[in-house]
């Protein structure tokens, strides 16, 4: 039984009792407020994208609940590296970071510990689970008695991982359980970005993968997004129309999702327009722009084909941006727009407006009927955001800006360091709480060990015995050999402390073997603190090939310096910076009058309303689910209903769905295997067609593992009179190359042409149009029904 719950933006999967929690939205407080009790009986955790709104409250849970920090997390590497990023924005932002709530290493290590997983990667995962089982016994061949059994079983739980499409390494998940196939697909984009391709719906020819088609449930996002075909057109038309006006724009938004693309768009109209934007600033304000871009070109993989095309033609990454101007504080702003006309079109995290440095630009720029506020994505909630796209919506636009006029009262943030008495207060908690978690990690450290070894130590309990009868035998011998004899008597101790108390590090083992630091093998003068004593030493060397390579290393330095920070006192934040610089969040009432422009141009990645219809038509989920992440769900779910026969609803509470199953472990008893008529199959399996009955498993051999139920032949003429008869059926997967040969075998001329056809004889054309699915092609004679016979013989009959 599949039950499906939504906690927050997050959701709930119960398969059975295998409990999936999918994201931790950073507003999710219903699932914080439930405790170690809930998350203990959690088996898992997805993350589907990187922004606050999908990840954003999990490394604070982990930090207040140890319970959730053990549950295996699973992602993919960008929703890892970007989810860091936005959460350690996001908590600085609020004043949740440096504090005593959390610290940046915190964060660090709690996605380190995330688990991370490559697109089509099938992961299984071992669950057991409990059941009773129904069995019928007759006794006397006249009265039926109706008995039930305990059975534990091992369920495997099976995720893989899709292309989204809206967002880098964005996840659509497929979760396989028993007989339930389920489709998780919260934000999705069929159609393909400026350096995202699209989803993995379609495959080419426009039909579904078939992993994807025909899902017992899908889950699916209620927000959806504008078709618009030349979308930076309409950017660069918004931009250019408030700089003419002698105003500056500001576009919030999410960190962790889409702004990269804004990020690529931009630098793109900027190099293609040099003329028209002369002595503007382009700015991206963030507390780690740097190392956001730095992960970006670093994962140019998990991009479009059009950016590695990019890359290979400049031999740089495109996200290495040269008319971006990166910067950390809004003193550091203030320093950087300073240089250029006082005009700016400024990138800033906050896409909702409620916090960070997007609310503080906002509160500079509303107030000037010039300047620009150009949201690219949909805002959902009670938001500053959500107000202005409302008005914005409401006003006659004819695809223009909508000009605002009103007044509002904003809590507007203010950031202070801390005082040198709260600093030394803040230390000492911070260094307590890591004292603390030491010592857990510590005591779970040594709680596996011995978890490890118990087995190994329980086989050895009879040798270790014979060993303490030798010593003690021949102890004049063992300390002749091994100098002093300590007298310790350890007959009656158990487990490790037999042992002498020693404790030998383990060296760590990956999947790739042991890891190794390249440092440890350079020569003497390669070494870092070497290579810097032996700079100073040439510093007055008068080599001129020298000079002119540290010319050049040193212009390429300040290069990448001078698109990071414009002054030497402003260091790009770190990490360590982070916590070595916590600061105070107080919030006070500012009254505003908002008289700016207001746009809208949606760069937010997702499918439109009608392309969702036509491939939900294609798809055809036996059940779609939509989550009430939108104001427009429930008309959503009614323009689906009239698109589509599908069974439709808005997902708000406790929903029962998928197949009523429990798959239980049935031995074959040697009687019914010897009767079983196998048949090969390409790819080295096997098959045959079972028919018996199930009865208690009697067989106590000790050399197969004993399963509850056996599977015994039919004997009897009533049991046989009853079984289920099937139609005869060929199974198996034709593949066009062994095909090819098995046809030229018998006198056939077979060529691949075009499209992956196979045409054999000129006559008869063979293609695959999915993994079930083969058409056999050509005019009716006696080629073609050999042909076909042979086509038929690649399979395997049953029945």
């Amino acid at each position: 039984m599949l039950n499906l719950e939504p906690i927050g933006k997050s959701t709930l999967l119960s398969f059975g009792e295998t409990r999936v929690l999918i994201d931790f939205a950073l507003d999710s407080q219903e699932a914080a407020e439930r405790g170690d009790s809930f998350f203990e009986t959690l088996n898992l955790v997805l993350f589907t994208h990187a922004n606050a709104a999908h990840l954003g409250a999990y490394a604070l849970a982990c930090k207040l609940y140890p319970a959730l920090a053990a549950v295996p997390a699973y992602g993919t590497l960008p929703v890892i590296n970007m989810g860091r990023i936005a959460t350690l924005e996001a908590y600085r932002s609020q004043g949740l970071l440096s504090s005593e709530h959390i610290t940046a290493t915190e964060i660090e290590i709690i996605f380190d510990n995330i688990t991370s997983i490559k697109y089509l990667q099938p992961i299984g995962i071992g669950v057991r689970s409990k059941g009773e089982v129904a069995t019928t016994a007759t006794e006397d061949g006249n009265s039926t008695e109706l008995t039930t059994t305990q059975v534990t079983t091992h369920e495997t739980l099976t995720i893989t991982a899709f292309n989204s499409g809206h967002s880098l390494g964005g996840t659509i998940w497929r979760l396989q359980h028993q007989q339930d196939n389920v489709v998780y697909a919260v934000d999705w984009n069929h159609a393909k970005d400026s350096h995202l391709s699209g989803a993995a719906f379609l495959q080419k020819g426009g039909q579904i993968v078939s992993a994807l088609h025909r899902p017992t449930v899908m889950v699916c996002g209620s927000q959806t997004g504008l078709r618009l075909k030349r979308r930076d057109i309409l950017l660069w038309s918004s931009i250019q129309k408030a700089l003419k006006r002698g105003g500056s724009v500001l576009l919030p938004t999410s960190v962790g999702s889409r702004v990269l693309e804004v990020i690529h768009m931009l630098d793109d109209l900027w190099t293609n327009n040099q003329n028209s934007q002369q002595g503007v600033t382009l700015v991206l304000l963030t507390h780690l722009g740097a190392r956001l871009l730095e992960y970006a070109s670093s994962m140019l993989e998990w991009m479009s084909p059009s950016i590695i095309a990019e890359w290979e033609k400049k031999n740089e990454s495109p996200f290495q941006t040269r008319n971006f101007k990166i910067v950390h504080s809004m003193d550091q702003f203030d320093k950087v727009v300073k240089g250029g006309n006082g005009q700016f079109v400024v990138v800033s995290v906050g896409e909702d407006l409620e916090s960070g440095f997007s609310r503080l630009l906002f509160n500079r720029l509303a107030s000037d009927e010039r300047n620009s506020v150009l949201f690219t994505e949909r805002s959902e909630g009670n938001s500053l955001a959500t107000e202005l796209q409302d008005k914005w919506e409401k006003t006659e636009r004819d695809g223009n800006s909508a000009k605002m006029d009103f007044q509002t009262t904003l809590k507007m943030p203010t950031y202070t360091p801390l005082s040198e008495a709260e600093m030394k207060e803040y230390r000492t908690t911070v260094e307590s709480q890591q004292k603390d978690l030491q010592m857990v990690k510590a005591m779970e450290l040594r709680n596996k060990e011995l978890l490890e070894e118990a087995e190994a130590e329980e086989m050895m309990d009879s040798s270790d015995d014979e060993d303490v009868s030798r010593m003690q035998g021949s102890g004049q011998e063992y300390g002749f050999l091994h100098g002093t004899v300590l007298d310790v008597d350890v007959r009656d101790a158990v487990g490790s402390l037999r042992n002498f108390p020693f404790y030998q590090k383990r060296q760590r083992v990956s999947e790739y073997g042991i890891p190794i630091h390249p440092s440890d093998f350079a020569r003497v003068e390669e070494r870092p603190e070497v290579a810097w004593k032996e700079r100073d030493r040439n510093e007055f060397d008068s080599d001129e090939p020298r000079k002119r390579q540290r010319r050049r290393t040193k212009a390429a330095a300040e290069e990448q310096e001078e698109r990071v920070v414009e002054d030497a006192d402003d260091a790009p934040e770190t990490i360590t910076s982070l916590d070595n610089q916590p600061i105070r969040v107080s919030y006070e009432d500012v009254d505003l009058n908002i008289i700016c422009h207001v746009d809208f141009v949606d760069l937010s990645g997702r499918i439109d309303e009608r392309s969702l219809g036509m491939i939900m038509h294609s798809i055809h989920p036996k059940k779609l689910l939509l989550l009430d992440d939108s104001r427009r769900a429930d008309d959503l779910c009614s323009y689906l209903k009239r698109e589509d026969d599908t069974d439709v609803h808005v997902l708000r509470g406790l929903t029962t769905a998928g197949t009523h199953s429990f798959a239980v472990d049935i031995q074959l008893t040697p009687e019914l295997s010897r009767l079983l008529n196998w048949q090969q199959l390409s790819g080295g399996l096997s098959l045959a067609h079972v028919v018996g009955k199930v009865a208690k498993n009697e067989d106590k051999s000790e050399d197969t593992p004993l399963a509850a139920l056996a599977l015994q032949p039919i004997v009897d003429a009533a049991d046989l009179a009853v079984a289920p008869r099937i139609e005869p059926l060929r199974v198996g997967d034709i593949r066009l190359a062994e095909l090819k040969q098995a046809l030229g075998k018998l006198g056939f001329r077979a060529v691949f042409q075009a499209g992956g056809v196979l045409v054999v004889d000129g006559k008869v054309s063979i293609r695959k149009v999915d993994e079930s699915n083969l058409v056999v092609d050509g005019g009716i004679g006696s080629d073609f029904y050999a042909i076909k016979e042979v086509v038929r013989a690649q399979l395997a009959q049953i029945g």
